[in-house]
């Protein structure tokens, strides 16, 4: 990890502006789970598609909720969704990529033929058949879009290991009978940590956008609960009364892409300059 800090140190315009970015976002997606100016389910139909206000800083939907506090209150929500997916395809990636890519031999080569399969199955639609077969929630939409990336995260580990395992430290860890978890887990994971991390930060933001569309179709966060997805599709389907609840979460997934794509863009760089070696 002392790598990876090196890394950031050597920053650059993309990792700061990213960065940014992304913090903001954290920081407002915690605000919205512990305030909101008005109850986000509320409904008041005297105030059906009020324009942006002091009263309603974006204005209102057509029950005459407040759209700023319904994107408060859905940002956590969109957020799980990319990070919850993310931590997902980690933790099914990671250990079969170190086992495979550790053991080699025709379970590594079996392996990595069905990660292929899968990778052929473009992620959207993977994400659809299992929320198809599993049912519509915020919940299966996270298990969804973790199990479309998990064999992404399958073949960049393994490939992180296969470099690994060749280096001279996991020599001397083998010839000194250690057993092969030891050798995984406490050699060669501290060392591959990097583009993981990477790798990782990038994927936040496609399982963002991904569970975003997830949503806009009612396959991810149920009525009358939101996120931006769904406050999305609400918006379009309103769009001839008012603009307003359109434009307010579409400018906020939007911006929060961007920024998740060039915090991963820039760590990838700091990585590659900074360069990391491994221990003897």
């Amino acid at each position: 990890m002392t790598r990876l800090f090196k890394a950031l140190r050597a920053s650059n315009g993309y990792l700061l502006l990213g960065g940014g970015i992304t913090l903001f976002f954290l920081i407002f997606a915690m605000i919205g789970q512990v305030w909101q100016p008005y109850d986000p389910l509320a409904i008041d139909l005297t105030s059906r598609f009020s324009p942006p206000s002091l009263l309603h800083l974006l204005g209102t939907d057509g029950f005459g909720r407040d759209t700023f506090s319904r994107m408060l209150d859905g940002s956590g929500k969109s957020l799980a969704l990319g990070f919850g997916a993310t931590a997902l395809a980690l933790g099914i990636g990671l250990p079969i990529a170190l086992a495979v890519g550790y053991s080699g031999g025709w379970v590594d080569t079996l392996t990595m033929r069905l990660m292929d399969v899968f990778l052929s199955i473009p992620s959207l639609i993977f994400a659809l058949i299992v929320v198809a077969g599993l049912g519509a929630s915020h919940i299966n939409a996270i298990l969804a879009l973790g199990l479309a990336a998990a064999p992404k995260f399958v073949r960049i580990i393994r490939s992180a290991v296969l470099d690994a395992s060749a280096e001279d430290y996991v020599t001397v860890a083998r010839a000194r009978g250690e057993r092969a978890l030891y050798v995984q887990y406490r050699e060669i994971l501290p060392n591959i940590w990097p583009p993981i991390i990477v790798e990782g930060s990038i994927n936040v933001g496609f399982a963002l956008m991904a569970g975003a569309a997830l949503s806009y179709l009612g396959l991810g966060t149920q009525p009358p609960a939101a996120d931006w997805g769904a406050l999305i599709r609400d918006g379009q389907r309103a769009i001839n009364q008012s603009m307003w609840p359109l434009i307010g979460p579409s400018i906020m997934i939007s911006s929060a892409i961007v920024g998740f794509n060039l915090f991963g863009e820039g760590l990838r760089d700091a990585v590659g300059k900074t360069g990391f070696g491994h221990h003897g």
